[in-house]
């Protein structure tokens, strides 16, 4: 019988994407490469110290599946993350931070011990745009003036009629 230890990865993993600045409504979408490992690692993508729900990522093939040969050689694992930017990513500084974890065995939560975790994190400047506000024409000096516009008129009005009266 021939038993197999897992072998761990040698460097933390690496995160790409297209550019350093989004906005509110725009699509992220970012790549996480783990070192080769035995057995190949789990991502796990975490925004803002998060789990991100796996409908919004993708894994890609790294030539071996679970069975034959799985444990037996090292191998990468590739994720992508596709995410609109919503306001509820961004913290206080106007950044989100993403992290790519990559683990063995598979993520289970934060505070689990694991045979080998690597994990990376990236902040990622997010543009907020303020929404216009339309100016409210209930300026109580505006009134004011009306009024004493109006009280001015029918003072020199009256005047003017018992003048020629």
């Amino acid at each position: 019988m021939n038993i197999l230890l897992p072998e761990p990865q040698q460097e933390d993993p690496t995160i790409t994407f297209n550019k350093e600045t989004y906005e509110i409504g725009e699509v992220l979408e970012a790549n996480c490469s783990t070192a080769p490992a035995r057995p190949p690692p789990h991502i796990t993508w975490l925004i803002n110290g998060e789990k991100v729900v796996d409908t919004l990522t993708r894994s890609f093939s790294n030539g071996l599946v679970h069975g034959q040969g799985y444990f037996e050689q090292k191998a990468s694992s590739i994720k992508q993350l596709s995410i609109e930017v919503a306001e509820l990513h961004v913290g206080d500084d106007n950044q989100l931070i993403l992290t790519c974890m990559s683990t063995i065995p598979g993520y289970i939560n934060p505070s689990d011990n694991y045979a080998d975790m690597r994990k990376r994190s990236i902040k990622i400047d997010i543009v907020v745009t303020e929404p216009e506000v339309e100016a409210i024409a209930n300026d109580s000096s505006s009134s004011r003036k009306l009024s004493i516009n109006f009280q001015l008129t029918a003072i020199v009005l009256t005047a003017l009629f018992f003048i020629q009266a």
